[in-house]
């Protein structure tokens, strides 16, 4: 033990003069240094009593996959219409549908068997717009109609070339609950790819007509309802063949 104590002596005092070093030279002897006209000539030290360090405060942000699916859906909820064919007040065929262009045209299903004697209406956000037909797919069972309005939110299409089972999807729509606009939002999963796309949703699908979301909030198609009740996706490229 003998052997060893004087070094450790020694180091404790060299640290410890280390320490009372630099604090001195930090309080007293750096500050009469850039005052000195000679330093002061040098840039760097000339600058030290005038310098702020500024340390960027990180920050984590957690973003549960709840968050995620709301911002996507909210986005594509904003583009969400329904329609209406009528006669004298009468409701013969309805629909929801979204906005394709900020101009005004607006995709949902095919509600031209009664267009020769009915009136076609599109309500939005509680207000109501008369709309004419301007194009019909009849195989697909698609419609594109026309309101007069500008500045609209529209959505925007994903690929299905990459579509999986059991990927997460959504069905943003509108419908009239007691003579008032109202949305709603179903969620699923894609549940078959072959022969057909088919979907599972936690509710039965009562208004065809709206689009069909990935979780990124990009619209694959638009959802029609099968004889059996099971629902039929009619693709994007076929809801981009409207516009053209």
């Amino acid at each position: 033990m003998n052997k060893y104590q004087p070094s450790i002596v020694t180091w404790t005092l060299i640290l410890l003069f280390s320490a009372l070093a630099g604090f001195l030279g930090s309080q007293f002897l750096s500050p009469w240094l850039v005052n000195l006209p000679l330093v002061n000539k040098i840039n760097w030290p000339g600058k030290a009593k005038e310098t702020t360090t500024i340390v960027n405060k990180t920050e984590k942000i957690y973003l549960t996959e709840d968050l995620v699916y709301q911002d996507s859906i909210g986005r594509v909820l904003s583009s969400v219409v329904y329609l209406r064919a009528e006669k004298a007040g009468k409701i013969l065929a309805d629909s929801a549908g979204f906005i394709l262009t900020s101009d005004g045209l607006v995709a949902a299903t095919d509600l031209a068997m009664v267009k020769g004697t009915a009136n076609f209406v599109v309500a939005r956000e509680g207000k109501e717009y008369p709309a004419e037909l301007i194009r019909e797919d009849k195989e697909n069972n698609l419609a594109l109609f026309k309101i007069a309005e500008n500045n609209l939110p529209v959505v925007s299409f994903g690929q299905m070339d990459n579509l999986k089972l059991g990927q997460r999807v959504f069905f943003p729509g509108a419908d009239m609950i007691n003579k008032s606009f109202s949305k709603f939002v179903l969620a699923g999963f894609i549940k078959t790819l072959v022969p057909a796309i088919s979907f599972s949703l936690n509710e039965k699908l009562s208004l065809a007509g709206g689009p069909i979301i990935n979780s990124q909030g990009e619209v694959l198609g638009l959802a029609l309802i099968g004889k059996e009740g099971e629902i039929i996706l009619v693709g994007e490229d076929k809801i981009r063949g409207l516009l053209n």
